[in-house]
């Protein structure tokens, strides 16, 4: 045996070494190969297991399995094409973090939710994810899908990208980059060089339906027409069952007066026998346009067998017919489809309007008799919701759209008197005399109309009431409601609520006390959206109380942060009642962009009335409880130090909420004394004595003290100045004064009149009077003046107005119904909107201070917004009415998201998944909310159908339940057959169960 240190035993020691090495470099090419001939494993579960340990090794195991491709097992190259499938769409690094959910089963989804993966990597990773989409472009299978990654890579990357894709797909891919570019340039209406590309595109791939077809549009609307038709018969003759090839064929024989050939290309497109029903309707739709009524009516009757139940056809079935002017089979045809709840239109009108169209088309054929109002009765259409909508769209400020549900209603209920005198006055706003003065002859014609609405008829029909210019649609760009979340609704054993609290406004984000609740939201003021929800602390404990409650009482702002005060009230069971008493109050800080609480204090007072403004340096000001001698108390708080600036007291008692001022803080005490007080001590700087005392808080300016006497006179003080230097005589009570940006004063009287006086002069402007009293003061900018109006007692439940008024003339420029437990603050463009019943409901609606007149796109905005009110109220019939109103005024996609939530909340969640998918196809949807709500709409399906599923095998238990014991009942009823039984099982009793039968027993298995 050599020794150790012997040299051959070296050289052995190196050898071996060498082969340890070689093994462990090979160790990784041996494994994967080792791995890939697994694939080809008799037992599923090895070859499972061996694809699961590739696809972990990702990228490098690429090479080896496109060399598998060529393996002679078929089920190696058929599990490896499958593989190299699975990693082409596996990204690496922070990118592919976050898009992993999204491609993990990539390569086994269809179309639309391949085209859902490209929105979503668009929205999630912005210009990051550019190569990610041009990979789609290069590796995917599906045309649609490359072209839509091409797409979203050209907007996000700008038209400096269009090179790029040119030079990174190059070769065979270059068609998809000329492609692209053909439609982008028809988008941005550069029709020359869209035809060039789509020129490009199409020599380098000729089979493309959708580019060929851009490319005749083209030359059709160059009015080539000799090079379009030679191109097109070339397309037809290549793909002969192309329905689009010949419908576009038919229209440029048409247009060269071919008319015996355009027949030809229809009866041999008849021939040809297209499986497609988008085939047919457009064949369909095109025959309908050449009047070629009978070749049509031959396409409904075939595409009718190979697809018995789409309803389109059924509408263009029905169009033929209103064409050929046989109204009673359209009526029945349309009725159906209103009948099965289909959305569709035709000539752009819903079948409802189908309907009522065909029954006021008097005198054509056997239109409108008793026969067909009876089919129309008995098709259930929905009279009530199609007067309530007019209710809503009148209220609204929409006499147009009222008007058109009130005479859908009439042609049922012709004697509805009420119904004649809403009519009457809707055309009268909307400023239809011919209309009006029908209406208001038809409602004079009852006997039993009372003396007041008999002589506004007369007015009327004699076109001698005096011309109401209908006012315009609110322009409202947000409403947030608390309702939409159940998390927002009050237990029911808590009756208390906050008092009115205006909303504020800090930097960007609007904050308020939700009414109802003992909770205070943070909005983004842009938006409407939720950023925080703040709800009540802790109370402090109290010394010698058993309870220590908390009633928020004030909101304000301050050196960015805003301030919640809570009064703190303690609590002592006696022996018949529970008596409360102020114990203090708790200040909150909190950040207004995030809700976090950044300070808190406990301060000995509370706060009796509504604060005023707040000042300069964080102060703000309010009235507290009596003084020795029955007056009252002024408190001025620092809110950014948490303590009592001073305390002053009155031997009078206080009237209306301080207000600051500069250097001042202002008070007013009974009867008739202005003083002002000097902002840092609290001590009287000067003092305005009337004659009588003031209807309302004065309105106080720069430029002086404005007040409203009880006695009918409005005076004007100059700054510094003890008598007043102009007096005016008002008409009636004064119940809010205000100052509006430009020097003027504004007045609101009970009567219902608002007038408009020139602040350094007295001299009256203008006046309006809306029709209700004003019961609240104003808030103005120098674009308009808002008003919430209401009746003489402004309980929360009851209906008032918001009206916008224009500040020159005077002119009311719109209205919004509200509820009178409102408030309404100004935040730079926006005018915000609280309002709220009692333990119902409460909102914020964001407004325009802009005096542009509302457009579509606000009037259909309003409405979603009205009816995402309708449908927390549960009333979604009428919502789901209001939306397609709103459809119809402007189409958005935000339309049809509400639509989705609101056919959800039906369980309808067929038609909710068809609203969502023409709402995502919409050039203005927002994949990420879209794709929350088809998350949402897939959970709730799946759960529907394990629900149903639960139901059904509890049914079937049950059955299978009463079958034995009914054989058992029939056992018990034969003694000799049940003592045989007895044997039989005892002799069985050892052997195996006999395995279940029927559905549960295989799925007991």
């Amino acid at each position: 045996m050599p020794h150790p240190h012997h040299p051959t035993s070296a050289w052995a020691v190196r050898i071996l070494l060498t082969l340890c090495m070689f093994i462990i470099a090979a160790s990784p090419d041996d494994e994967i190969a080792r791995l890939i001939e697994q694939l080809g494993n008799r037992n599923w579960k090895s070859r499972e297991e061996a694809a699961a340990e590739l696809l972990e090794m990702g990228n490098r195991v690429l090479e080896p399995l496109r060399e598998a491709l060529d393996h002679p097992d078929a089920e190696i190259r058929l599990s490896a094409e499958k593989l190299i499938r699975k990693l082409s769409w596996r990204f690496t690094g922070e990118l592919g973090e976050k898009v992993k959910d999204l491609f993990e089963n990539y390569e086994s989804l269809d179309v639309d939710e391949r085209g859902f993966v490209v929105g979503q990597v668009t929205s999630r990773l912005g210009a990051e994810g550019i190569d990610i989409l041009l990979h789609i472009a290069r590796e995917d299978e599906e045309a649609q899908v490359r072209a839509m990654a091409l797409r979203s890579a050209s907007q996000l990357g700008g038209e400096e990208l269009q090179e790029t894709i040119l030079e990174v797909l190059g070769g065979e891919e270059e068609f998809w980059a000329f492609r692209w570019i053909a439609f982008l340039r028809k988008e941005r209406g550069e029709a020359d060089l869209s035809l060039e590309a789509s020129r490009k595109a199409i020599d380098r791939n000729a089979h493309d339906q959708d580019l060929n077809a851009l490319y005749i549009q083209h030359l059709m609307d160059k009015e080539l027409w000799d090079e379009a038709t030679g191109s097109l018969e070339k397309m037809t003759e290549a793909d002969p069952k192309n329905p689009l090839y010949r419908v576009l064929l038919v229209q440029t024989y048409e247009r060269t007066g071919r008319e015996e050939a355009a027949t030809r290309e229809l009866e041999e497109a008849f021939e040809m026998d297209p499986e497609d029903v988008g085939a047919y309707r457009l064949l369909i739709r095109e025959c309908i346009r050449l009047e070629k009524f009978e070749i049509a009516n031959r396409f409904i009757k075939k595409s009718k067998a190979l697809h018995p139940g789409d309803l389109p056809i059924q509408g263009l079935r029905a169009q033929i017919l209103e064409a050929q002017k046989k109204w009673d089979q359209a009526f029945r045809v349309y009725r159906f489809l209103y009948q099965t709840g289909d959305s569709g239109t035709a000539d752009g009108k819903t079948w409802k309007e189908k309907i009522i169209e065909i029954m006021e088309r008097r005198g054509e054929g056997d239109l409108v008799t008793d026969r067909l109002l009876g089919q129309m009765r008995e098709a259930a259409i929905p009279v009530g919701l199609w007067r309530e909508l007019g209710e809503i769209f009148r209220a609204k400020g929409l006499p147009d759209l009222a008007a058109i549900e009130y005479r859908r209603v009439l042609v049922f209920k012709r004697k509805d008197l009420d119904l004649l005198i809403e009519l009457a006055e809707v055309h009268h706003e909307r400023g239809d005399r011919d209309g009006a003065a029908g209406a208001a002859t038809s409602a004079l014609q009852f006997e039993d109309i009372l003396p007041a609405p008999r002589s506004r008829l007369e007015a009327i029909r004699d076109r001698k009431a005096p011309g109401v210019p209908p006012p315009a649609m609110a322009p409202v760009i947000w409403t947030w409601s608390a309702l939409e979340d159940e998390a927002w609704q009050r237990t029911p054993d808590r009756d208390d609520f906050p008092w009115q609290i205006p909303p504020i406004s800090a930097g960007d984000t609007v904050v308020s006390a939700v009414y109802g609740t003992d909770s205070v939201v943070g909005l983004d003021r842009s938006t409407g959206r939720l950023k925080w929800r703040l709800d009540p602390p802790e109370p402090p404990a109290v010394p010698g109380s058993r309870v220590a409650l908390l009633d928020l009482t004030w909101i304000a702002e301050a050196e960015d942060r805003v301030y919640l005060l809570y009064n703190i009230w303690h609590s002592l069971p006696g022996k018949f009642r529970v008596s409360k008493r102020k114990a203090g109050l708790l200040g909150i800080a909190a950040d207004p962009e995030a809700g976090e609480i950044v300070a808190r204090f406990e301060l000995d007072a509370s706060i009796d009335s509504s604060p005023g403004n707040t000042g300069p340096g964080g102060r703000l000001a309010y009235l507290h409880g009596r003084g020795l001698s029955g007056g009252g108390n002024v408190v001025l708080l620092d809110l950014p130090k948490g303590r009592v600036a001073w305390n002053r007291r009155f031997r009078r008692l206080g009237e209306h909420s301080p207000q600051i001022l500069g250097d001042r803080t202002w008070v007013t005490l009974r009867p008739g004394l202005v003083g002002g007080l000097d902002l840092e001590t609290g001590k009287e700087a000067e003092t305005r004595h009337l004659s009588a005392g003031m209807t309302t808080a004065p309105a106080f300016g720069d430029d002086g003290i404005f007040v409203a006497t009880s006695k009918g006179r409005l005076l004007g003080f100059r700054a510094a100045q003890r008598e007043a230097t102009w007096e005016a005589e008002l008409s009636g009570i004064v119940s809010g004064l205000a100052r509006t940006p430009g020097g003027r004063l504004l007045a609101a009287h009970r009567n219902g009149e608002i007038s408009c006086w020139d602040s350094s002069k007295g001299e009256r402007l203008w006046k309006t009077a809306p029709g209700r009293a004003v019961e609240r003061s104003f808030s103005a900018t120098a674009a308009m003046i808002f008003s919430l109006n209401g009746g003489t007692n402004s309980y929360w439940d009851e209906q008032g107005e918001l009206i916008a008024i224009e500040p020159g003339q005077g002119e009311i420029r719109w209205r919004y119904p509200c509820q009178l437990g409102a408030n309404l603050i100004l935040a730079e463009d926006r005018a915000i909107l609280a309002e709220g019943q009692i333990r119902k409901k409460f909102r914020l609606t964001a407004f325009s201070t802009s005096r542009d007149p509302a457009g579509p796109e606000i009037i259909a905005r309003a409405l979603r917004l009205e009816a995402r009110s309708l449908a927390s109220e549960s009333r979604r019939s009428v919502a789901i009415a209001v939306l397609q109103r709103a459809i119809e005024i402007h189409d958005q996609a935000d339309h049809y998201a509400v639509l989705t939530r609101v056919y959800m909340a039906q369980e309808d969640y067929k038609t909710a998944r068809k609203m969502l998918i023409q709402g995502a196809e919409m050039d203005d949807s927002d994949w990420e909310v879209f794709g929350e709500l088809l998350e949402e709409l897939d959970e709730r399906e799946a759960e529907k159908k394990a629900a149903q599923k639960r139901r059904e095998e509890e049914e079937e238990r049950r059955q299978e339940e009463q079958k034995r014991q009914q054989e058992g009942a029939e056992e018990r009823d034969d003694p000799e057959e049940g003592d045989k039984g007895g044997e039989q099982e005892e002799e069985q009793a050892p052997g195996p169960e006999a395995p279940p039968t029927g559905v549960f027993g295989v799925l007991g298995r």
